[in-house]
C-alpha cells in the first residue's frame, strides 16, 4: 500500500539545480572542478571565502583574480526556455531551488535572475549542505512544506540524481528542454 501510495502521490512542488539547469557558467574548461576539487569543496559548503578561492587558483596558475573571475562568471547565461517554464509552474506547484554553490557565483546568478523572489532556497555556502547528501534534499523538502513523495528534482548531475531516486524522490537527470518536457509530464506535473 506505501509503495503504490508513493507512486500516485500528488505533485506538489518541483526542485532545480542552478548551474546547468537554469544557468550555463560556459566555462571554457572545468579546472574551476577538477584541478582545484579540493577548493572548490571548501569554498562551497563556506570553509574560505570566494576571494580566498579565486586566490589561490589565480596564485597557481599565475594569473590575476580578476581574470579568474571573469573565466568562472564572465560568460554566465540564463535559459530564457527553463525561466518561462518555472514560472508557469509556479501558477500550480512551490518551487524550490537546491545548488552546490560559493557565495560570488551565486550573487551572479541572482543578477541574472533574482530567484528569490521565485521559491524556497537552499544553497550549499550558506545552509551547510551539499549535494547529492540526503540532508540537502530534506532540507529542502522541509522549507517547501511536501512530503518527499510530493516532489519532482532536477539536477544535471547524473549521480545526484540517482542518489536521491534511490532515497525515494522522484528525480529526472536534466539534458534538454523538450525531454524536461516529457519527463515532469511522465511524473504526472500539469504543464
Amino acid at each position: 500500500l506505501r509503495r503504490l501510495q508513493t507512486l500516485t502521490s500528488e505533485i506538489k512542488a518541483i526542485m532545480f539545480d542552478l548551474g546547468g539547469v537554469i544557468f550555463d557558467p560556459h566555462f571554457s574548461s572545468n579546472k574551476f572542478f577538477t584541478n582545484y576539487r579540493k577548493e572548490w569543496n571548501k569554498v562551497k559548503i563556506g570553509e574560505i571565502t570566494s576571494e580566498e578561492f579565486y586566490k589561490i587558483i589565480a596564485e597557481k596558475e599565475n594569473k590575476e583574480v580578476e581574470e579568474i573571475k571573469s573565466e568562472s562568471y564572465g560568460n554566465m547565461t540564463l535559459d530564457e526556455s527553463i525561466k518561462n517554464l518555472i514560472l508557469k509552474l509556479k501558477e500550480k506547484y512551490k518551487i524550490g531551488f537546491l545548488s552546490n554553490n560559493m557565495d560570488d557565483l551565486y550573487n551572479q546568478n541572482l543578477k541574472l535572475w533574482n530567484i528569490e523572489e521565485v521559491g524556497e532556497i537552499v544553497v550549499s555556502f550558506r545552509d551547510k549542505v551539499i549535494k547529492p547528501e540526503i540532508e540537502a534534499i530534506e532540507l529542502m523538502i522541509k522549507k517547501l512544506n511536501v512530503n518527499k513523495e510530493e516532489v519532482v528534482f532536477i539536477d544535471d548531475n547524473k549521480d545526484t540524481v540517482e542518489r536521491y531516486t534511490k532515497a525515494g524522490v522522484k528525480s529526472i537527470t536534466f539534458r534538454e528542454y523538450d525531454k524536461l518536457i516529457v519527463n515532469l509530464r511522465n511524473f504526472g506535473v500539469k504543464i
